[in-house]
C-alpha cells in the first residue's frame, strides 16, 4: 500500500525492500502460531524474469543455512496465472462435489467459496483426499509452465535441491505464477519456517499500475523453534563481560571514554552514575555478573593506566590505557 501511495514505481522501474517487525493474528493462535508474531520480509517489485524468482528463493536458503539450519527442505509450486487457476477452481469443485461430505467442516465450505483452499488444510481425511487430486502445474498455461520450469532449472543448475509440489496455493489468494515453501521436517503441521511467491496483479489490485512483483517471509518464532530442535540456539550469555568503576567525579570522563571504546571493540560494559563507592560499584559489577571490573582513581588517571579486578579470582592488575583491549580480550577466555 505504501509503495502505491507513495507512487514510488514513478520514481524507479524496480523496487527492493526488506521490514522486519511485530505482527498480530486475527484467527485463534496455534502452536508455532501465536497472537503476536515477529516477521522479516523480503520484496523486490518490477521484474518478471524467473531469474529473480531464483535470487530471491536462493536468499532464504542462504539465509537458513547462514543460520546453521539443515533439518528443512524447499518445496517449490506454482498457481499459473488468474486464467489458470479458474479453469483448475472449477475442475477441482466438480471432483469434490462428489465426495464433499467426507471433507471437514471448513473445507465442505470452501468447494463452494474457493476449492484450492482444500490444499492448505491440516486436516488429515482432506490432506489424503487432496493428494490424489489432479496437479496444479498440469494445469498451467504454456507460459505459466515455462516460468516454472525455468525457475526449477535454475535452482538445480546453482545447487538448491528441491521438491516439485503438484498442491503448493499458500495461504493468500493474492499469489500469481510461482510459490515457495521452505519446510523443517521436525515442527509437525506449523512446518515453514519461510515462504514466498510471485504476486503480478497485487499492485495492480491496490490501486497502482501493473507491475510484476515477488518476496517472500520468514517466521521469527518458528525459525527459533527450528534452532531449537536442531539444538543451535545460540548460548545466551548471562550478565556483563565489564564494569567500570571510578573514585570521584573528576575520573567519570576517563571512565566513560574507556566504556565507550570498550563497546566499540565488542566488549559489553556497563557503567554506575549515582556517585557511589567503589566498594558498592564493585557490589554492582558483582550483581550484573561482571566477569572484569576497571577501576580508575587519580593515579591511574595520571600514569595512563587502568586497574583491572578479575571478578572471579580477586586478582589485580595495572595495564596502561592502549593495552587495555587486548589484555580484556586475553583474560575474557580464560
Amino acid at each position: 500500500r505504501a509503495y502505491v501511495e507513495e507512487k514510488i514505481y514513478k520514481k524507479e522501474s524496480v523496487s527492493r525492500f526488506f521490514y522486519r517487525g511485530a505482527f498480530f493474528r486475527y484467527e485463534r493462535p496455534q502452536a508455532g502460531r501465536e497472537r503476536e508474531f515477529h516477521q522479516i520480509g523480503v520484496e523486490v517489485l518490477g521484474y518478471a524474469h524467473p531469474f529473480i524468482d531464483a535470487e530471491i528463493i536462493m536468499l532464504g536458503d542462504l539465509i537458513l543455512k547462514s543460520l546453521g539450519l539443515q533439518n528443512y527442505s524447499l518445496e517449490l509450486g506454482s498457481v499459473g496465472c488468474f486464467k489458470d487457476r479458474e479453469k483448475f477452481r472449477e475442475f477441482i469443485r466438480k471432483e469434490l462435489a462428489q465426495i464433499q461430505e467426507e471433507l471437514c467442516a471448513d473445507c465442505q465450505r470452501r468447494v463452494v467459496k474457493n476449492p484450492l483452499r482444500i490444499f492448505d488444510c491440516k486436516v488429515e481425511k482432506c490432506k489424503k483426499i487432496a493428494s490424489k487430486l489432479p496437479s496444479l502445474l498440469d494445469a498451467l498455461c504454456e507460459r505459466c509452465g515455462k516460468h516454472f520450469e525455468t525457475v526449477s532449472e535454475i535452482l538445480n543448475s546453482m545447487g538448491v535441491k528441491h521438491h516439485q509440489h503438484p498442491h503448493l496455493v499458500r495461504g493468500i489468494d493474492y499469489y500469481t505464477s510461482i510459490t515457495f515453501e521452505f519446510q523443517h521436517k521436525s515442527l509437525g503441521a506449523q512446518n515453514t519456517l519461510l515462504a514466498g511467491g510471485r504476486y503480478d496483479q497485487l499492485v495492480e489490485e491496490m490501486g497502482g499500475p501493473s507491475i510484476p512483483a515477488c518476496g517472500f517471509a520468514l517466521g521469527m518464532e518458528r525459525i527459533l523453534l527450528a534452532l531449537e530442535e536442531e539444538g543451535k540456539l545460540p548460548e545466551v550469555k548471562d550478565g556483563i563481560e565489564v564494569f567500570v568503576c571510578y573514585i570521584s567525579e573528576k575520573e567519570l570522563p576517563y571512565a566513560f571514554s574507556l566504556l565507550t571504546a570498550l563497546r566499540k571493540e565488542g566488549i559489553s560494559g556497563e557503567m554506575d552514575y549515582t556517585r557511589k563507592s567503589i566498594k558498592s560499584q564493585l557490589k554492582r559489577a558483582d550483581k550484573r555478573k561482571a566477569k572484569l571490573s576497571l577501576i580508575l582513581g587519580e593515579e591511574e588517571v595520571k600514569k595512563g593506566e587502568v586497574t583491572v579486578r578479575d571478578m572471579r579470582s580477586g586478582e589485580q592488575f595495572a595495564v596502561k590505557k592502549d593495552e587495555v583491549v587486548n589484555f580484556l580480550r586475553e583474560r575474557l577466555k580464560k
